[in-house]
């Protein structure tokens, strides 16, 4: 019985520090505190606000439960998975494009040196020799080459 009387007093605590307080000075001068209104005869009366009165009247935010910190540790790791993968992707691309641009490079310094080129027929196999109209288109397509692969990219966000 004295523990349910407890747990009673201990539950209406926050509600007594809600109520209001007076202060005042009585006849002899003595401040006086009291939950009830000060007599008429009161000198300097005020109310005292409770300290407490912000935190009794928010309720603490609920604490989140296993499952759902579980759920948003392994949401956690798949966002971090998919960021490494998509870096991983890009740094590819990166050195793709860093072999083409040195392989454009190259084909279009061979060709601005000078001298015989040749291609080879597709079906014969056969070596022929480069006119100096098909040099100059050869020179001006190695430079598109070149310039496709190797300019900056920019980052697309």
């Amino acid at each position: 019985m004295s523990k349910i009387l407890l747990a009673c007093a201990v539950l209406l605590l926050p509600l007594a520090a809600l109520a209001q307080i007076y202060q005042w000075k009585d006849a002899e001068g003595k401040v006086q505190y009291s939950d009830q209104p000060p007599p008429a005869a009161a000198r300097q009366e005020r109310t005292v606000a409770p300290r407490a009165a912000a935190a009794v009247s928010a309720p603490p935010a609920p604490a989140r439960s296993h499952q759902d910190q579980d759920a948003a540790f392994r949401q956690r790791q798949v966002e971090q998975e998919e960021s490494k993968a998509a870096r991983e992707k890009e740094n590819v691309a990166a050195e793709e494009r860093k072999r083409n641009c040195e392989m454009a490079q190259g084909n279009l310094r061979n060709l601005q040196i000078g001298g015989r080129h040749v291609r080879y027929d597709a079906k014969t196999g056969e070596r022929i020799y480069l006119s100096d109209n098909e040099i100059s288109q050869s020179i001006k397509d190695a430079q598109r080459s070149v310039d496709e692969w190797c300019k900056p990219r920019t980052a697309q966000r």
